[in-house]
């Protein structure tokens, strides 16, 4: 339902369905972030980001293994994330969210040139460069920060 609303560009109607939800997971996440990134709504995908990561840092222990795993970001959450920095040119953002995808993805290399990208698009060439060089050699280390 989420993605029927997304798609057809409902983002009232999807918020609406997302919040009368009982239990949300990893994909009604995504679709409510990726809704807001497609229709600009920055400060509310980020908004929806940090309130997913506040109900995971407050999940009782009790209930931890069920619920970690529907609100933990995994590697398309922190994808949709680093692609609205780069639309929206938020190179802090754009670093933890890259961060957080070589974590769990290190090898792919779509990671590294879309974080080349929001260096480029915000004209800091030399840690965009960084990160052209990182994937030349191979080599897949921390972020240039500068």
């Amino acid at each position: 339902m989420l993605s029927v609303l997304v798609n057809d560009r409902n983002l009232g109607g999807a918020m609406e369905v997302f919040e009368r939800m009982e239990e949300r997971n990893t994909s009604s996440w995504n679709y409510v972030l990726m809704g807001c990134m497609k229709e600009g709504l920055k400060d509310e995908a980020f908004s929806l980001f940090h309130r997913m990561l506040g109900i995971c840092a407050n999940i009782p222990s009790v209930d931890m293994g069920k619920q970690l795993h529907a609100c933990i970001p995994d590697a398309s959450t922190w994808g949709a994330l680093l692609g609205a920095c780069r639309i929206h040119g938020d190179v802090n953002v754009a670093r933890l969210a890259a961060s957080k995808l070589l974590e769990l993805d290190p090898k792919n290399a779509a990671h590294y040139i879309l974080m080349y990208n929001v260096y480029e698009a915000a004209g800091r060439w030399v840690e965009a460069e960084e990160i052209n060089e990182m994937m030349r050699k191979g080599k897949k280390s921390d972020l240039p920060r500068k």
